[in-house]
């Protein structure tokens, strides 16, 4: 492991004894230990890196998808549709590729719900959509898709 005093790498080992008369075996299995235990360790700090890098990535995406969440929440509540002017076709996209990134079943079914019924207006396309969407059967990540390439006349 690594030291807290600053020091990244180990103290080299020398022997200030003066020259001893070993024999030569004795010191190749001396130096073939000593090499395979410096294996071990860059091994074993190999792994820790890989596992340390592991948990930063899935707690970096956790922490994306509930500010997502917020920020989703926030933008379908102050968009309505209600008597005012019908939301931006790139707004309704960038919703949906939001809610795509984040979508969760067991947490999100009601985001779902809320977003098909105001654009699309039919129960039966969200429960459609949860079937697509549900984890277990489909990686959501597969419904990222570049929204540049949509006809947006379409929406």
């Amino acid at each position: 492991m690594f030291s807290f005093e600053g020091n990244f790498k180990s103290k080299r080992n020398i022997n200030l004894g003066g020259s001893r008369n070993e024999n030569r075996e004795v010191v190749l299995k001396r130096a073939q230990a000593e090499r395979l235990a410096r294996e071990r360790e860059r091994s074993r700090q190999k792994a820790a890196t890989l596992i340390q890098a592991s948990f930063r990535g899935f707690s970096h995406r956790r922490s994306l998808r509930s500010r997502l969440r917020l920020t989703w929440d926030a933008q379908m509540g102050t968009n309505s549709n209600d008597g005012g002017p019908p939301m931006p076709v790139s707004l309704r996209l960038r919703l949906l590729s939001h809610l795509l990134f984040f979508f969760y079943s067991a947490q999100d079914q009601d985001r779902l719900g809320r977003f098909t019924s105001r654009f699309l207006g039919n129960a039966t396309v969200a429960r459609g959509l949860l079937g697509l969407m549900d984890r277990h059967s489909v990686n959501h990540t597969s419904f990222l898709f570049p929204f540049n390439s949509i006809d947006t006349r379409m929406c």
